[in-house]
């Protein structure tokens, strides 16, 4: 039966440990699905405070364009008229279809502004830091941006407050200018959390329904328990009735015998008396034995009679003590006790919280005053070694003169 109750028990185990991998593997579907939605959102976030920042410029330095020209029109090759004269410059066409803008005239009025007033990076991650925030994306932000002069010399810019985000984040470029002389590259961190507050509806669904599925499992696995619990318990008690009144019906057996032998010694102690004094000791021998006879007759009647005195102690599920017919019973096993270790363990049943002190288990096994702690420990031994059937039944001693039997908790 244990071994029963712990395999389903590792059972439920296994079901709910299926349930949250369950839950688990499809919370990451969707935590997935928000990280990708917040990628694309970010990057859209970016570009947007880009083109504000370049239009604001634009309307600071009051340069306008008219004509939009597509993408298929924009050439590779820019000339561009400085001081020293007509430059050739080679566009990158990645570079070009990563450009913020794919109308040439917006391109160079972005060159021109940018040229004029450079964009700063402060004040681009902040821009793009609140925008984040106003879309419930919370992150870790940061943006660099290098410029690629006419003389083709390199400046670099980033944030001051720069805490170096481009390990193990995610990494937006974007390219601004005629040339795509200036890049943007911008750093993103996302907190765990944010992934699942961006839409926590999903979460919130899946975790309930989980939930729910784990208590109705272990409320399933109680009630089964408590009905198993309630069958065994009837199933022994059962067991306990028929075993009991097939002790009574020993006990009233024994008794007859008893009685039988009973009149068998008075008559042989008639006869003895009738022959004379030399039988004398025979008859003395015979009253004696008579006397046991009436002590053990008496006993029966009182048991029979009074029903009071328990012939079947239930030590713990698995183990029954039968005191009449000096027992232990473990399922389909029985084991026999000695004289000596049914009074002994029968005495610790009776005590209060199953306590005895040395004085009284001495002069319960012991009337006659023969017994000592020697022979009290050889026959506490042998009760243990008995009673070792159950791991869960011990002898301990209590304080300094007690000793004390330990059974299981009723549950």
């Amino acid at each position: 039966m244990q071994k029963q109750t712990v395999m389903k028990r590792s059972r439920l185990f296994l079901w709910i440990f299926g349930i949250l991998m369950q839950a688990f593997l499809i919370s990451m579907h969707f935590y997935q699905r928000n990280m990708e939605a917040m990628y694309a959102e970010t990057e859209y976030l970016l570009k947007e405070v880009l083109n504000e920042e370049l239009h604001r410029k634009q309307q600071e330095l009051n340069l306008f364009y008219i004509s939009k020209v597509t993408i298929d029109t924009i050439p590779l090759t820019i000339r561009v008229t400085t001081s020293k004269g007509v430059k050739t410059f080679t566009v990158d066409a990645k570079k070009s279809k990563k450009n913020i803008s794919q109308s040439m005239a917006e391109r160079s009025w972005h060159s021109a502004a940018c040229m004029k007033s450079r964009l700063s990076t402060d004040t681009l991650n902040l821009l793009w830091n609140r925008r984040l925030k106003s879309q419930q994306i919370f992150a870790k932000t940061d943006v660099h941006i290098t410029t690629t002069h006419l003389d083709n010399t390199i400046s670099y810019c980033k944030c001051k407050n720069c805490k170096d985000y481009c390990f193990g984040t995610h990494k937006f470029t974007f390219y601004v200018g005629n040339r795509c002389e200036i890049e943007v590259i911008a750093f993103c961190s996302y907190l765990r959390w944010a992934v699942y507050q961006y839409h926590s509806i999903p979460f919130e669904v899946i975790w309930s329904v989980t939930a729910v599925l784990i208590i109705i499992l272990c409320s399933w696995y109680l009630i089964k328990k408590y009905i198993s619990k309630i069958r065994n318990d009837k199933k022994h008690l059962a067991n306990d009735r028929d075993r009991e009144r097939k002790v009574r019906i020993q006990l009233e057996k024994d008794q007859k015998r008893l009685e039988v032998k009973q009149k068998e010694y008075e008559k042989r102690i008639k006869d003895f008396s009738a022959k004379g004094e030399e039988y004398e000791e025979e008859r003395k021998s015979m009253e004696k034995i008579l006397k046991e006879y009436e002590n053990q007759i008496q006993k029966l009647k009182e048991l029979r009679e009074s029903g009071k005195e328990p012939l079947l102690y239930r030590l713990s599920p698995k183990v029954t003590f039968d005191s009449y017919a000096k027992v232990l019973i473990c399922s389909d096993q029985t084991i026999s006790l000695t004289s000596q270790a049914c009074q002994l363990l029968d005495a610790f049943l009776n005590a209060s919280e199953y306590i005895l002190t040395y004085e009284e288990l001495l002069r319960y096994l012991w009337e006659d005053g023969t017994g000592d702690m020697i022979r009290l420990r050889v026959a506490i031994s042998r009760l243990r070694v008995a009673l070792s059937i159950d791991p869960e039944i011990s002898i301990f001693q209590k304080d300094i003169n007690k000793y004390q039997l330990v059974l299981p908790e009723k549950r």
